[in-house]
């Protein structure tokens, strides 16, 4: 497919023309603000937008390469730096929030009853790889899973056996297992609770990440917080289930009172249609 100049229209040749930030040029229109077709102008094409090359031709601008090159080559550099700086105050000032203003901790997910918000925090591996956090509504928590990994501890062997343990809980949380003291084991290997959200990400929190023995003060003490934590969910879900309840029947007695508008002759029926769209979010 033939490539076409962005500021001309004229068809580009095959390994000619110049490649912008986001668009091309034509070698006929680069020659006309200063690209002389050494591998300097290439370099120098790179660094421009589509609207930075019109300015320049419209305004008869010429730039020398080598010049512009050694004056902006670190722009994108320092644009970037700039937008990490912001984004980090950001999340400096949204975290220093949480951890202020908190209800409860666990793991890296804070939670603000008073604004009805979770904030989950980067881990050291997700700043490596520039991973935003996230903050959401307590009405963007759809569910969470809970999960026990029993396993025998023995002295000769160390661990001698593991097996899957209970994997447990949809929107209706029921902890399964050791977390409400059913099946006890002499060990477990793992012992974490994985959050749901609306948008289908995933937060897990680890309470035990190592063979641990069911009678010891790390275990009963993991299975306080797990158990803490679990209530914590369970009054966030009943809280949702309620809203949306009361949402459903505000809903209903506005539609109905909407139609004795109708009815009435007060509304006509293009208004009646777009406040019922409206009520109805669509």
């Amino acid at each position: 497919m033939a490539k076409m100049c962005d500021v001309c229209g004229n068809e580009i040749p095959k390994r000619k023309g110049y490649e912008l930030k986001d668009g091309l040029v034509c070698e006929n229109c680069g020659l006309k603000f200063g690209l002389t077709g050494n591998y300097r102008s290439y370099l120098v094409a790179n660094l421009l937008t589509l609207a930075q090359v019109t300015d320049f031709i419209t305004q008869k601008t010429v730039i020398t390469p080598k010049e512009y090159w050694k004056n902006h080559k670190n722009d994108d550099k320092l644009i970037q730096k700039e937008n990490d700086a912001e984004e980090k105050a950001e999340y400096d000032k949204i975290k220093a929030d949480f951890k202020e203003n908190k209800t409860a901790k666990f793991g890296k997910i804070y939670f603000n009853s008073k604004t009805r918000k979770i904030f989950i925090d980067q881990s050291l591996v997700n700043l490596l790889y520039k991973t935003v956090y996230h903050v959401y509504d307590y009405n963007e928590f759809a569910g969470y899973q809970t999960t026990e990994t029993p396993t025998t501890i023995t002295k000769k062997h160390g661990v001698s056996r593991s097996i899957v343990g209970g994997l447990v809980a949809g929107t209706a949380g029921a902890v399964i297992g050791a977390a409400t003291g059913g099946k006890s084991y002499d060990a477990v290997s793992k012992l974490s609770i994985t959050l749901t959200f609306t948008d289908n990400h995933t937060s897990e929190v680890v309470f035990i990440n190592q063979p641990t023995k069911t009678d010891s003060l790390i275990y009963k003490s993991a299975q306080r917080e797990l158990k803490d934590f679990c209530y914590m969910l369970e009054n966030i879900q009943n809280d949702n289930q309620k809203d949306t309840t009361v949402t459903g029947s505000s809903n209903t007695n506005d539609l109905r009172e909407l139609k004795q508008l109708l009815d009435d002759g007060i509304l006509t029926e293009e208004e009646f249609t777009a406040k019922k769209k409206q009520i109805l979010g669509i």
